[in-house]
C-alpha cells in the first residue's frame, strides 16, 4: 500500500494517537491543511473513490479540479467512483456508479498492473525486534526525528509498556500498551482530560505501519514515545 508518511489524513486517523479523527467542532492540523491547499492548486486529475463528498474540507480537491477543467480546460477534472449520488456529479469529468473493487480491478487490467491479495502486511524491521515489540528508532524524547545521524532511542511497545502521546489534543497524555490486535495494530490505554479537573482512560490505536516508519526514520514525528513513568 501507500507509505503512511505520503498520506494526508486531513480529517484525522483511527490509527494515529496524536491526531485522532477530527470532530466537526475541532480544528484541522495546520501543516496538513497547508498541504491540502497546495495539492488543491497543483492537482490536474482527482480520483475520488467511495466518498459521498458530504461537505468535508477534503472535498475541495474534487471541486477545484472539476471546475478548473470545466471553466478553463485546465487539467483533466475529477473522476468520482461511488454507488450513491454526490454534490459534484454534474461537474466531474467521469462518473462511475460501481463498487470500488470492481473499478480498481478493471483499472489495474487496463494499466497492466499485476496485483495479488497476499499475506497481511508485516513491518520490514528486524524479526527479533518485532517479536519483542521493542525497537531502536532515530527520534528524541518528544518524538521528533533526530538531526544527529546514528542517535537512537528505544520505543517499547510490549504489553504494559508506558507511552506518551506527542501531539494533538492528547499531547502529553500518558498511558500503556494494552495489547496487539490480530491485524498487528497496538491498542493503547491512555489517560486523557474529559472535563476540568477530571480525567478518564480512553482506547487509542497505533497502526502497525508506524513501526517501519519509526525504525527507518521516514516520518518527521512519531505519534507516541516511550516513557519511564
Amino acid at each position: 500500500g501507500m507509505p503512511g508518511h505520503l498520506v494526508n489524513d486531513i480529517h484525522g486517523s483511527w490509527f494515529d494517537p496524536s491526531y485522532p479523527v477530527v470532530q466537526f467542532s475541532e480544528s484541522l492540523r495546520d501543516d496538513l491543511f497547508e498541504d491540502l491547499l497546495h495539492w488543491e492548486k497543483a492537482t490536474d486529475l482527482c480520483l475520488t473513490m467511495g466518498s459521498s463528498l458530504c461537505g468535508m474540507n477534503a472535498d475541495r480537491m474534487v471541486e477545484s479540479s472539476a471546475r478548473r477543467y470545466a471553466k478553463r480546460k485546465k487539467g483533466y477534472g475529477s473522476v468520482i467512483v461511488n454507488l450513491q449520488a454526490t454534490p459534484y456529479d454534474n461537474v466531474c469529468s467521469i462518473r462511475i456508479f460501481a463498487k470500488i473493487d470492481d473499478v480498481a480491478k478493471l483499472l489495474a487490467k487496463e494499466l497492466r498492473i499485476s496485483y495479488s491479495l497476499g499475506p497481511m502486511y508485516v513491518p520490514d524491521v528486524p524479526k527479533t525486534d518485532l517479536a519483542n515489540h521493542v525497537f531502536m528508532v532515530p527520534y528524541d524524547e518528544h518524538g521528533r526525528l533526530c538531526k544527529e545521524k546514528g542517535k537512537l532511542r528505544q520505543l517499547d511497545l510490549s504489553e504494559g509498556a508506558k507511552v506518551m502521546v506527542t501531539g494533538g489534543k492528547f499531547e502529553g497524555c500518558k498511558g500503556e500498551v494494552h495489547a496487539v490486535n490480530p491485524q498487528g495494530n497496538y491498542r493503547l490505554r491512555v489517560l486523557v482530560p474529559v472535563k476540568k479537573d477530571f480525567e478518564a482512560y480512553t482506547a487509542l490505536l497505533l497502526g502497525t505501519w508506524w513501526i517501519e516508519a519509526a525504525v527507518k526514520g521516514t516520518t518527521p514525528i512519531l505519534p507516541v514515545v516511550s516513557v519511564t513513568d
